[in-house]
């Protein structure tokens, strides 16, 4: 789609630009919008769906990290950690955060809005309803170096369900950087039962289809990740492990600024290889 043709740091740097001054087509975002210190966006400018978008930038040149809450509108956490990382600044880099994604649902309480978003996003199509096009549209046009999404379940990992876990990307190096940050969170939750697992994401021929995560990750080569937490815990619990975690996976990919574990950087600072992404990705069904 490349809706503005971006394909460069420099095109992104605009665009970043053109959200601060409410410039790009959507909407400056009125009353009721998050306190914050630059101006917002409206996506989906004029419909029932439409919902503000943050950004917030450092001084420090570094990754633009997009994180996204209340795609399914009855995860209360998500939305909520979302709205609060709409109000924070990266050490380095830039963040655009949208924090209801499907205002609608959000709005009923309910999981789903015109269908589930969540299954929206088929790899190599065109996505399947409005509001699925224009969140995809935010992504190419600003090209984040990550992508954060932030969900709940209603069980845990350890139970076949999938809260209380963080997927990630098949990438190299990516497992072991998570792990570390899983261990760290971790400290602080004392009931075992309630601690964090790392997980890789579906591969593209595995269920569940049309998830935003796996789109980027897979079709996109964007590290993409997906934070579950187990809804039946203390709400002020589940906020502070998406805010942590979110903030964590933000800060680790920040700090990477040269070479890491003998890999090329992409953009000066991912740890990422793009060459050898697109053979893991070509290998996989």
């Amino acid at each position: 789609m490349q809706v503005l043709g971006l394909s460069s740091r420099s095109s992104r740097r605009s665009f970043m630009k053109a959200i601060s001054t409410g410039v790009i087509g959507l909407c400056t975002a009125g009353k009721g919008a998050a306190t914050r210190t630059k101006p917002s966006v409206v996506l989906r400018k004029g419909t029932k769906q439409a919902t503000p978008i943050f950004q917030n930038s450092a001084r420090e040149p570094g990754p633009t990290a997009l994180i996204i809450g209340g795609v399914h509108g009855n995860e209360r956490a998500g939305y909520l950690a979302a709205e609060r990382l709409a109000r924070w600044k990266p050490t380095r880099g830039e963040t655009i955060v949208v924090p209801r994604a499907n205002t609608v649902a959000v709005a009923n309480e309910t999981r789903e809005a015109n269908g589930d978003l969540n299954r929206q996003f088929p790899i190599g199509e065109r996505p399947t309803t409005p509001l699925a096009r224009a969140l995809w549209g935010l992504i190419e046009r600003s090209q984040p170096d990550v992508i954060i999404d932030l969900h709940e379940s209603s069980g845990r990992y350890i139970d076949g369900k999938l809260g209380q876990s963080i997927a990630y990307p098949p990438f190299e190096g990516v497992r072991s950087r998570v792990s570390q940050l899983v261990s760290r969170q971790n400290r602080s939750i004392d009931r075992a039962e309630n601690r964090f697992h790392p997980r890789s994401l579906p591969r593209p021929s595995e269920r569940p289809s049309g998830v935003l995560v796996k789109r980027a990750a897979f079709e996109q080569r964007i590290p993409a990740f997906l934070i579950e937490t187990y809804s039946e815990l203390e709400l002020t619990d589940r906020q502070r492990y998406h805010e942590s975690l979110t903030k964590g996976v933000i800060q680790e990919l920040s700090t990477r600024r040269g070479p890491h574990d003998g890999i090329p950087t992409n953009n000066g600072w991912s740890p990422y290889d793009s060459r050898r992404m697109s053979t893991l990705i070509d290998q996989l069904p």
